[in-house]
């Protein structure tokens, strides 16, 4: 046994993590702009001036603010049908990261589950991964078109065929770093005392697992985030007056010449969320990772 117990482990684990990152300038400005972007997701819809769907055809095209023809009433402009674009984006918020970060949760949720009894049962893990195989070499995006045309285009259908796209491959990293920790002697040790599943589970498996599940975590995020916006910018998301960034991209394409920021200012929502989202996984992990070689195990 280590000086430390396994309570003790992971709470001082946890302790440090928040305390690095608030001692640290990055780290700290990188979990603030995540944590901004959970409040759009809740909110953005309710702090959108305008409703997104709001069609007022007199005001069609408006330029951006800074625009010579622009106003201020309309901050970003508005796009073919008099919507207010900054309202659009806002709302935004809550298809394209909030369907994301839903699907991101079930795949960790179900996936840690399968992917950790799969590797304590092995000889069932032929029979899981027999069915999972089928997916799990397909790239996500392909396997999510697919899906999606099977059934009819709705958002809902796009969110399924994402997390049908993604699950195997998360299932598969947690199946595989589990059985990697099972190897290591002191687990051996702990199985052959006669330590029961549930014990290996809640003090062992899933305690070494954080830096793993912050990692793929976010990793699978934005996968999702990014297919998303693709179904939506080929037109597999159903509705396309739905406030979501790939269907805004998508309507804007007849009008990149002569309104380019129809299109550019979705996109570049979409590349700062992802780079966020990104940054807080890597960083998180690697924060994680360093005291996973601070603090004892058993």
């Amino acid at each position: 046994m280590s000086k430390l117990s396994i309570e003790q482990y992971t709470k001082s684990k946890l302790r440090i993590f928040v305390n690095e990152i608030k001692s640290d300038l990055v780290s700290f400005i990188i979990l603030n702009c995540v944590f901004l972007l959970l409040i759009l997701i809740l909110f953005g819809k309710f702090l959108a001036p305008f409703d997104a769907n709001e069609i007022v055809t007199d005001q069609a095209l408006l330029p951006p603010s800074w625009s010579i023809l622009g106003n201020l009433t309309h901050f970003l402009g508005t796009d073919q049908f008099g919507r207010d674009l900054f309202s659009r984006l806002l709302t935004g918020f809550y298809y394209n990261l909030g369907a994301p970060l839903i699907i991101t949760l079930l795949i960790v949720v179900l996936g840690t589950v399968v992917g950790i009894y799969s590797a304590l049962k092995s000889h069932n893990y032929i029979k899981i991964h027999s069915a999972l195989n089928i997916f799990y070499n397909t790239p996500s995006l392909l396997l999510a078109i697919v899906i999606a045309l099977i059934f009819k285009p709705s958002f809902t259908m796009a969110m399924l065929a994402i997390f049908l796209a993604i699950f195997p491959y998360f299932t598969n990293q947690i199946y595989e770093y589990t059985k990697r920790l099972l190897q290591k002697n002191w687990v051996k040790l702990l199985r052959i005392e006669g330590a029961s599943d549930y014990f290996m589970i809640k003090k062992v498996i899933f305690p070494n697992m954080i830096v793993v599940l912050f990692k793929e975590g976010s990793y699978i995020f934005t996968l999702a985030i990014l297919d998303l916006s693709a179904l939506g910018f080929i037109g597999l998301t159903g509705n396309s007056n739905f406030a979501e960034w790939g269907s805004m991209m998508r309507l804007a394409m007849p009008y990149l010449d002569t309104h380019p920021f129809l299109a550019i200012l979705p996109g570049a929502f979409l590349v700062v969320s992802i780079i966020m989202v990104r940054l807080f996984g890597d960083l998180a992990a690697k924060k994680l990772q360093q005291l996973e070689e601070t603090l004892w195990h058993f």
